[in-house]
C-alpha cells in the first residue's frame, strides 16, 4: 500500500532530483533565515499525504524490522548525546 501510494501521489519521481523530491513531500527542512537572522527550519510542502505514508511505514518497519530498529536505535543514542 504505502509503495503504491508513494508511486501515485509523487507522479515526477523521473524528473527531479531527491533534494526536489524531499522538498516535494514535505520532509526537507525549509530554513526561515532572513540576512543575519537565522529563522527555526521547518518541515513544509504540498504533499504532506505522502509524509504521513512514508512516517506510517517508518514506524512500523523500525519495529518489525531489525536492521531498521537499530539504525533507529543509533540516530536516537546520537541525538541523545
Amino acid at each position: 500500500m504505502s509503495a503504491s501510494s508513494v508511486v501515485v501521489g509523487v507522479d515526477v519521481l523521473g524528473r527531479l532530483n531527491r533534494r526536489e523530491i524531499a522538498a516535494l513531500v514535505s520532509v526537507a527542512p525549509m530554513a526561515n533565515d532572513s540576512g543575519w537572522s537565522k529563522g527555526r527550519r521547518r518541515i513544509q510542502g504540498v504533499r504532506f499525504e505522502i509524509r504521513r505514508v512514508l512516517y506510517r511505514a517508518a514506524l512500523t518497519a523500525s519495529r518489525r524490522n531489525p536492521a531498521i530498529n537499530s539504525f533507529y536505535e543509533r540516530l536516537i543514542a546520537a541525538q541523545a548525546a
